[in-house]
């Protein structure tokens, strides 16, 4: 287990979280705990509006390779950045641009801006709703000669765009479920 391996990382990550609760009225509970095969989490509360939602920050075994995750815990549905009901939020930091300089009370904080947005109905100076603080666009250049580009968009939906054509662009969606963002 990582936090058998690297006890200062383990002390850093409660630390912050520790610390962003004391700066943030919006965090109103963050207690460590183990789950099921000694995984680490952090149990967590965020006051979004006038409402306290409930969370499990779940660090995976081989953290800081892999990314944690934050799921509710009472199993709802929150945000249509999330994996079914109960299931993981799609947050900025995912697998495809994790780096293990991303802390989990970085995480809180993306949970908190996704729902934070998503429940505010804030609009941009153009009247359009402010983009969702959810998973990164993150493209995938083909070397096909093609000049195809692979684009993942939020919650895993894909699209291929930037096809060339005799000078046309084609634009196709490939629309498909994944398990992870």
């Amino acid at each position: 287990m990582w936090w058998i391996k690297d006890p200062d990382r383990l002390k850093s990550e409660v630390s912050a979280i520790d610390a962003l609760r004391e700066q943030e009225r919006w965090l109103s509970a963050a207690t460590p705990t183990f789950s099921k095969n000694f995984l680490f989490a952090i149990d967590f509360d965020i006051i979004v509006g006038n409402e306290s939602i409930p969370f499990r920050l779940q660090y995976p075994a081989f953290f800081p390779a892999t990314p944690p995750s934050v799921m509710p815990r009472d199993g709802r549905q929150l945000s249509r950045h999330q994996y079914g009901t109960g299931g993981e939020l799609c947050l900025e930091y995912r697998a495809d641009n994790w780096d293990p300089s991303i802390t989990g009370s970085m995480l809180i904080e993306s949970a908190y801006r996704l729902l934070s947005t998503e429940r505010s109905g804030s609009e941009g100076p153009t009247g359009l709703a402010l983009p969702v603080p959810s998973h990164l666009e993150t493209e995938l250049l083909c070397i096909s000669g093609q000049h195809d580009a692979l684009t993942f968009l939020p919650c895993g939906r894909r699209r291929i765009v930037g096809h060339q054509s005799q000078g046309r662009r084609l634009h196709r969606r490939i629309s498909s479920r994944a398990s992870r963002g």
